[in-house]
């Protein structure tokens, strides 16, 4: 609520006008970055006992794939490397200019969550929860 109040705030500051379309297809796709980055994080807290593990590896994961996302498209030959990052997927600048979605985020977005919610699901259900 507070970025689509402050978009909302620069625009009209600006003498810009956003779409209120685009503001929502921006904020969605957004959502999907921040639902599939709690799955992973969900993933590593199913996986370790310690909460204080899980939050180091959900955390450290989740800013080297940041890292990725800023630094590989520098280096031809690792430019790829960009591609293993959901950060890439979410392009929020033609979002809001002309409410393009790239369908590649969703599939990613749903993907990784599907994935990451389903494998906690088993490592949950095969843990001994009286230990």
């Amino acid at each position: 609520m507070v970025s689509l109040i402050s978009l909302w705030i620069g625009a009209a500051l600006l003498g810009e006008s956003i779409g209120e379309l685009n503001l929502f297809y921006a904020h969605a796709v957004a959502f999907g970055l921040v639902v599939s980055l709690f799955s992973f994080a969900v993933l590593w807290s199913a996986f370790y006992l310690r909460t204080s593990r899980a939050t180091a590896v959900a955390g450290l994961a989740t800013v080297i794939t940041y890292v990725l996302n800023v630094l590989a498209p520098s280096f031809g030959s690792i430019s790829w490397l960009e591609k293993l990052s959901p950060f890439a997927y979410y392009e929020s600048l033609p979002l809001l200019n002309t409410g393009d979605v790239d369908p590649m985020s969703i599939v990613v977005y749903a993907g990784i969550t599907a994935v990451a919610l389903g494998v906690a699901t088993r490592i949950f259900e095969r843990r001994d929860l009286v230990t």
